[in-house]
């Protein structure tokens, strides 16, 4: 084997070995000793650090790829599978990409983009971005950061169907159509009110924010006024809880509010609007109350307090992965 070929295979392990580095980071499952470790990785060569950054690049592109094959072949999720996401630069460049697509698709690692569900929705919105609709039947949805509805008609009943995300909806006393919010397992049905959804999963939220709502889910009816809350959850509905609803709705005008909330939960809830993934390494740092207003367009304010109240140390990678650590 000549010089070259030996700095050749050098070259091709380490773009691998920063594939497989990224591959973990963004799993959703890397530990602190990991992260450890990938930073004297990084540490141990200026080609390391390369490697890591190309990669970094090869990895966000991944996401408007599969963005686009969802769009053309929406079909794919049900008759394509993959097994191994451990794989190397080359493949990731070549063929495999469009039969990993079905499995990015489904299953998004670190929730980097949208599933296929959401991706073929009536309306979705896509990190940090808001929008306002009127649908046929007179009711105006206000659409959160990553969320994604579909709106259909049964009759004289307009469905709408929180399938991820957050929306607030408000509804007429004389609407065209009767009105009914899904999500998951949860229904909302509302005439003349306002109020919000939530769903994280199969977690569900609801949040009067005017008039009178009925929430029911497997048969069990419960009616939220003005204030009230009520999650439905695998166990079924929780007990009612008062809120301020303008702490709840208060993304609408641009605002994220904490009042003495872990910095973990901070996190998030600033993911969904953070054009990548902040992660918090350290379980006690997650723990460390927060209380703080951020503005939407100003989230790097959210970093930087972090920095400096909790004098956290702060590692920016690429695709806007930000790890915290104390």
């Amino acid at each position: 084997m000549t010089e070259s070929d030996d700095q050749k295979m050098a070259i091709d392990t380490r773009e691998d070995e920063a594939f497989e580095w990224l591959t973990r980071l963004t799993s959703g499952e890397v530990t602190t000793a990991e992260l450890q470790a990938l930073a004297l990785w990084r540490a141990q060569s200026p080609e390391n650090e390369a490697a890591f950054v190309e990669a970094g690049k090869l990895w966000h592109s991944v996401k408007p790829a599969v963005e686009r094959v969802a769009r053309q072949r929406h079909a794919i999720a049900a008759t394509s599978s993959v097994t191994d996401m451990r794989m190397g630069r080359r493949a990731m460049l070549g063929g495999a990409l469009a039969a990993s697509a079905a499995y990015l698709i489904v299953r998004p690692p670190l929730g980097l983009w949208s599933s296929l569900s959401e991706l073929t929705s009536d309306y979705r919105t896509v990190t940090g971005q808001q929008r306002r609709i009127t649908t046929e039947g007179g009711a105006t949805i206000e659409i959160n950061t990553q969320t994604s509805i579909d709106i259909r008609l049964a009759g004289d009943t307009e469905r709408i169907e929180l399938i991820a995300g957050e929306a607030t909806i408000t509804t007429a006393a004389h609407a065209a159509r009767s009105i009914v919010a899904l999500a998951g397992d949860g229904r909302a049905t509302a005439t003349d009110a306002m109020f919000n959804m939530r769903r994280n999963g199969s977690s569900v939220c609801i949040t009067c924010v005017t008039g009178a709502v009925l929430v029911e889910q497997r048969g069990q009816p419960v009616t939220l006024r003005q204030k009230q809350q009520v999650s439905c959850t695998d166990e079924g509905l929780s007990p009612l809880v008062e809120i301020d609803p303008a702490s709840v709705t208060a993304w609408r005008q641009g605002i994220l509010a904490f009042h003495d909330e872990p910095l973990g939960r901070v996190v998030d809830e600033v993911n969904r609007y953070w054009p990548g993934k902040i992660i918090v390494a350290n379980a006690s740092l997650a723990k460390r109350p927060v209380t703080a207003r951020f503005k939407l367009d100003r989230l790097e304010d959210v970093i930087t307090q972090i920095q400096l109240v909790f004098h956290a140390n702060v590692t920016r990678l690429p695709g806007g992965v930000v790890v915290l650590s104390s």
